[in-house]
């Protein structure tokens, strides 16, 4: 990437005289101080030049900018004659330093977010962002190898941000702005498409259904499991029991790094789910899930999907979870993944993302799908102190007859405004 190489040609040659002169937009400074000034004022007017953003993002936005520090020993190189010095090096980094900073303030001029907040990290990618909805950290692979990522707070994909490269900083910095925009809308597209939710629509009020998932129930208490990204970001949930009967449900504790929540219900219940204990799941095993994929378009009373467990590991060899062939849609996430006898082997987590895997390997991917193991999901009804009861693998019985039992503790979790 030659954005930062630019941005260096841009800023600063130096004759390699410490003390001076120094060098900004090849024209000589008397003082170190002079020429960084010189630099802040053209970033100022080049910020002061930046567009406003015809289409809003919303949100909150940190921006994370590696220390002086950092920069100085990963990404800075002289551009110009002469021997290189400490003092050179020192120079450079104030300006390029000056120059993340001035980007962080063209993404607030544009408005692309309704709050943008400024850190410096010896970390950036794994600077936190609790309170903020996306974050967009400055990574380095080396000298004059820089990359800005984006994030967004309750996923763990990232996506990188690219811009026009141009020695017109205000036409760069519009550039910028307009790559960013499109980074947000690709991770939003493969938010959304992956974990069920929907995106909140303009003018939407409190009340409002933002998205929708899957529970059952696993002890008569009313004690409940989803995953945490059905949950998170509620302004309240509710749980459709039957027809008729939608009920508040509590979010009593979320595991985000297994995706994991457990919500409750005021009333007992009649029918809850065994988990299996013993023997091992192995490869190859039939399943049967049960969910409430796309509401509104498909069944409202729930489906029942089947397959098998096509591997033993998920994405990137995690093994805390399984891969499964039975068809996942938005809305199955948080749903029981059953066994041929009926108990639970898993909770269904997320598909594999086909319309990028496709660009990747030339082919669409199909009913590559993933379920948090039993194993994870019984650590963590016992870390929360939570009753459950386990069965071994039962005599098999037919995907029917397990659909009709799942039916009585399988619900619809509405995660609302």
């Amino acid at each position: 990437m030659r954005v930062l190489l630019l941005l260096l040609l841009y800023l600063a040659t130096c004759a390699g005289c410490t003390g001076g002169p120094y060098y900004y937009d090849f024209i000589p400074y008397a003082t170190r101080e002079e020429a960084l000034a010189a630099a802040r004022g053209n970033v100022a007017r080049s910020v002061a030049q930046v567009e406003t953003a015809s289409k809003k993002i919303g949100g909150k936005l940190l921006v994370v900018i590696p220390t002086r520090d950092i920069i100085v020993k990963r990404g800075v190189k002289v551009i110009g004659g002469g021997h290189t010095r400490s003092g050179d090096i020192a120079f450079v980094a104030d300006g390029v330093e000056i120059n993340f900073l001035g980007i962080a303030d063209a993404v607030r001029q544009a408005e692309l977010f309704d709050d943008v907040a400024v850190v410096r990290s010896l970390n950036p990618e794994d600077e936190p962002f609790t309170g903020y909805d996306y974050k967009l950290w400055l990574f380095s692979f080396g000298i004059d190898q820089w990359q800005w990522y984006l994030a967004r707070e309750d996923f763990t994909h990232r996506q990188p941000v690219t811009a026009y490269e141009t020695y017109n900083k205000t036409v760069y910095l519009n550039s910028f702005n307009a790559m960013l925009a499109r980074a947000v809308g690709l991770l939003e597209s493969r938010y959304f498409a992956e974990t069920g939710k929907q995106p909140r629509r303009a003018g939407g009020k409190k009340g409002d259904v933002v998205s929708t998932g899957s529970g059952f129930f696993i002890s008569s208490a009313g004690f409940a499991l989803t995953n945490a990204h059905v949950v998170d970001n509620c302004g309240s949930l509710r749980a459709s029991l039957r027809e008729g009967d939608m009920q508040t449900a509590t979010v009593i504790a979320t595991d985000r790094d297994n995706d994991l929540a457990l919500v409750k219900i005021p009333s007992r219940v009649g029918q809850y789910a065994q988990l299996r204990s013993g023997p091992p799941v192995r490869q190859g095993e039939s399943i049967v899930t049960y969910g409430f994929p796309l509401t509104g378009l498909l069944a409202s009373h729930g489906n029942l999907g089947t397959g098998v467990v096509s591997a033993l590991a998920g994405l990137g060899n995690d093994s805390g979870e399984i891969q499964i062939s039975a068809p996942i849609q938005p809305g199955n996430s948080g749903g029981p993944v059953l066994d041929v006898g009926g108990n639970v082997v898993g909770v269904v987590r997320s598909r594999l993302n086909a319309t990028g895997k496709a660009i990747a390997a030339g082919d669409i991917p199909q009913n590559v799908n993933f379920a948090i193991k039993v194993s994870v999901i019984t650590s963590f009804l016992e870390v929360n102190n939570v009753k459950y009861e386990t069965a071994p693998l039962k005599k098999e019985t037919s995907a029917a007859d397990i659909g009709e039992k799942a039916k009585e503790f399988t619900f619809l979790l509405q995660c609302v405004e």
